[in-house]
């Protein structure tokens, strides 16, 4: 039980130690070219954590998914079934394809 409780210390430790170094490579990037480039000021760590939230709610990624169990979700499973071959006609297409590239 305390190993637990150790573990997920020390990875919520590295997990806010990963946040933060996240947010400084923005403050840096941000503070290095777009002074010089535009003319625009240059942003503290607090704007630059603001400035990632912001991206984070704009692209639509506001927390994860999670199931019953506690465990993730994986997102991308649906785009197999998207780009699936539905039809034998189109199954015979690539079929006849590969044949005469082949050639």
């Amino acid at each position: 039980m305390v190993k637990k409780i150790f573990v997920h210390l020390i990875m919520f430790i590295i997990g806010i130690g990963a946040i933060a170094l996240a947010i400084w490579v923005v403050m840096l990037l941000w503070n290095s070219i777009l002074p010089d480039l535009t003319g625009w000021g240059e942003i503290g760590f607090w704007q630059s954590a603001g400035l990632c939230v912001m991206f984070r709610i704009m692209t639509g990624h506001i927390g994860f998914s999670y199931n019953k169990r506690g465990r993730r979700r994986k997102k991308h499973g649906h785009w197999r079934d998207k780009y699936k071959i539905g039809t034998e006609d189109s199954a015979m297409q690539v079929e006849i394809c590969k044949v005469e590239y082949n050639d």
